[in-house]
């Protein structure tokens, strides 16, 4: 009793804000779950392929969104949230169990933050701000009870960015290593991060400038070699089975599947949808078998495109920027 009341005293900040962060998730998982007339895989499911991949991992079909043979290997989610999926049901049995694990790492994200606010100010309203803000934040409360990678990776990405701060204060290894296993994760759950071990080589070097030691170039060659040894099982899995090292094929996905219809609808003032059928549902177009062996190809057909369509580019960029 004692030892729980001294850990509340310590910790009383950072438990009230997980609590008000975990009873909002579950509150609005609750009327999604009512929504759903009480289907769990309907309330948590989402349109990224991420319950398919874990079945099929589940199931021995491999790393494939395919739900019946033959089992095509996906190109575009990178393994961290699927393997995570897959590994949870398979020792608990059930989904619920995924669906425990993301609101509670979902609940603790206010609390990285606000310790990454307390960083950069002292000032009570800044950091409690912060972590109230991430706790009540509506689009990160949706995102913690469904199947897309956001509350996974945003979890390791600040657990990456505390330890960046460690680092660039006290320049130790240990906070070098564990910087860079986050960076490795939160990149194997979004890619979107991959080059970002360049940035920090930049920022290193730009810290010792006047002294350009033996230490840190040992730091840096340690953070890019731990990086590159963490993204290797999955760049040579890409290379056996689409014959190219890359990490996904999303980019081209994406410009080609989605950002093409965009902009087209703003030029044509019509709606995506109907963009969307003329580019891709008349041309009879299989967007699964765009992979990392012909990624090359939808891209540059894409940028092709976007091309011809500068100031409808603009405005696409411009209302993303914006919502």
């Amino acid at each position: 009793m004692i030892f729980m009341r001294d850990f509340y005293n310590k910790y009383k900040i950072g438990i009230i804000i997980f609590c008000i962060a975990l009873c909002a998730r579950v509150v609005l998982f609750s009327l999604n779950f009512s929504h759903t007339n009480y289907n769990l895989v309907g309330a948590i499911h989402g349109d990224d392929g991420y319950y398919e991949i874990s079945q099929g991992l589940i199931h021995g079909h491999g790393f494939t969104g395919s739900t019946v043979e033959p089992f095509v290997p996906n190109p575009l989610r990178p393994p961290v949230w699927p393997f995570t999926i897959a590994l949870l049901v398979k020792i608990f049995g059930s989904y619920w169990a995924v669906l425990v694990f993301e609101i509670l790492i979902g609940s603790l994200i206010p609390i990285l933050g606000m310790r990454i606010a307390r960083r950069f100010s002292s000032r009570k309203v800044v950091w409690l701000g912060t972590g109230l803000l991430l706790c009540l934040e509506p689009y990160g409360v949706l995102l913690s009870s469904l199947l897309y990678t956001e509350t996974m990776f945003t979890f390791l990405f600040l657990i990456f960015f505390l330890f960046l701060i460690r680092y660039f204060r006290d320049k130790s290894l240990r906070n070098l290593v564990w910087m860079t296993v986050f960076l490795g994760l939160a990149t194997l759950v979004k890619p979107t991060t991959q080059y970002i071990p360049i940035v920090i080589v930049l920022f290193i070097l730009f810290d010792a400038r006047k002294n350009v030691s033996r230490k840190v170039l040992q730091h840096i060659i340690i953070l890019l070699a731990l990086f590159i040894i963490i993204l290797a099982p999955w760049l040579y899995r890409n290379y056996v089975t689409f014959g190219k090292v890359a990490m996904s094929a999303q980019v081209s996905f994406n410009l080609y599947v989605y950002l093409v219809p965009t902009v087209l609808s703003y030029d044509n003032h019509t709606s995506f949808r109907v963009e969307y059928d003329k580019f891709i549902t008349d041309k009879r177009l299989d967007v699964n078998t765009i992979n990392l062996s012909n990624s090359d190809h939808y891209k540059d057909q894409a940028i092709s495109i976007l091309k011809d369509h500068k100031v409808a580019l603009a405005k696409s960029i411009g209302t993303t920027i914006v919502t």
